[in-house]
Order: structure tokens, then sequence, then C-alpha cells
């Protein structure tokens, strides 16, 4: 007598997982699937960065610093850019490229990334290390990329 939930054959398909890619990159609970290379906002802050590079003629940074201030609503941040600023020796423009619908979670209240970057624009500058120095992360600026 066979198992009714048994293939004639015998063979059991694997279960689907978490992080395993179902056939279009990402997983059963629609997640990007692990090791999934093809990430579409990389490419969206890759463009994002260039886009703000050409229009604001500045060398965009793209290493990644971590920066943060004491008391910050979050363990630190990494900005997808950064930009050499005239506010003072070492300081720097934070750049966030959103595309979407990273916007409007971006704007959501709570949302602890939209408090740090505040913070960060009322006054409060973010220390990080670049290259060995010591820098400062005094403004942040968001764009759009569609």
């Amino acid at each position: 007598m066979r198992s009714a939930c048994r293939p004639p054959d015998g063979h059991v398909p694997d279960a689907p997982r978490p992080g395993v890619d179902r056939g279009d990159g990402r997983d059963t609970r629609g997640r990007y699937a692990t090791g999934q290379e093809n990430k579409p906002w990389v490419d969206k802050e890759q463009l994002g960065l260039a886009h703000y590079a050409e229009d604001n003629d500045v060398e965009v940074i793209t290493t990644q610093v971590r920066v943060d201030y004491p008391g910050s609503p979050q363990n630190g941040r990494k900005y997808d850019g950064l930009v050499v600023n005239g506010d003072g020796e070492n300081t720097y423009d934070g750049i966030e490229i959103k595309s979407g619908g990273a916007l409007a979670k971006y704007l959501q209240p709570g949302n602890t990334q939209y408090q740090f970057d505040n913070a960060v624009n009322a006054g409060t500058p973010a220390r990080g290390t670049l290259d060995g120095n010591e820098i400062l992360v005094t403004r942040v600026i968001i764009r759009e990329e569609p």
C-alpha cells in the first residue's frame, strides 16, 4: 500500500524553506533568496548616486562608513554615499537613495532612520571613521530614484 503523501516514485520533494530561491530570486516568503546576486535596490542606489554626482558636480564617496551619535535611535547608520561639504574639517553630507516603496517606509512615524537623519539635520553630527580619519556627517540628503 502506498502512502497518500508520497509520489509513486517514492521521492519526496524538498519542502519550501525560507531563504531558498523559488526560481524568481525570492524565497517562499517573497524575500530575496540567500545568495541572490541581482538585488534591484543596489542598481537603484548606484544609479541614484551617479545622478546625484552629475546633478551637483561633486564626487560621491561610496565607501560604507558607520556613523553614530550618543543617544541615537538606532545602533549607528551607514549612508549610500558621502560628499565633502564646507561645514568644517572632515565634514560630509550623508547621501541616502530611496526607491520603490522605500521612501514611504522611511517617512512613516517611528522610522529610526528618519529620526536619526532628522537629528543630524537639526545639528547633531554623526561621527565615524573614513580611511583612518574621524569624520562628521553634518547633513543628510535623501534622494528618490524612480
